[in-house]
């Protein structure tokens, strides 16, 4: 393992910091379509072995790289769709403080887009966690004006202005996405 105090400077090595760093998300995305076909129990277990996993491999590799480290935050599942979305394009991610699965449902459960396996939602992937305080929802979007017309057509019309206030979406840049199949939301 190379020094991880200073930033790789050989570009051959670089790629292949690069190239473990891909092997490591690989293992994440395998980890990710083994996720829907456990069991609740051991779904329990497995927090310890992602903590385990990011602190063995992928914060070595983050850090071989030169990169920032960064601590995974890891939240339980509770709605997660594939949707008719094409283009990778942007990802968003929205804290919803206060907010609970119960608020979800109702607000989810009026529109069409999330009606059955929620292959009809315009969003090419939607996930949904519940945390402590609240939910954390991924969304991948064709772009950030895909995003904002759901947005203004099926979210505002359904929370109001008070809840839609509260919403600060963070919108990203895509730079790798790998489609899983999602099983049939759970409600």
């Amino acid at each position: 393992m190379t020094d991880t105090t200073k930033p790789i400077e050989d570009e051959t090595e670089r790629a292949a910091v690069r190239a473990e760093i891909k092997e490591v998300f690989d293992e994440i995305y395998a980890l990710e379509r083994q996720w829907f076909a456990i069991t609740e129990s051991e779904r329990r277990s497995m927090p310890e072995d992602l903590q385990r996993f990011f602190d063995e491999q992928l914060g070595a590799a983050i850090a071989e790289a030169g990169l920032p480290q960064a601590e995974p935050r890891i939240v339980p599942v509770h709605n997660h769709i594939e949707g008719r979305g094409e283009e990778a394009g942007v990802l968003v991610l929205i804290e919803l403080d206060g907010f609970t699965v119960d608020d979800y449902d109702a607000i989810t459960g009026e529109m069409e887009a999330h009606a059955g396996d929620g292959s009809a939602h315009p969003t090419v992937a939607h996930v949904v966690g519940a945390t402590d305080d609240g939910l954390v929802v991924v969304d991948i979007w064709d772009s950030g004006e895909a995003f904002a017309k759901f947005g203004e057509t099926e979210l505002a019309p359904r929370m109001g202005a008070d809840q839609m206030a509260r919403m600060q979406p963070r919108v990203s840049q895509m730079h790798n996405h790998v489609r899983v199949k999602a099983p049939t939301p759970a409600r």
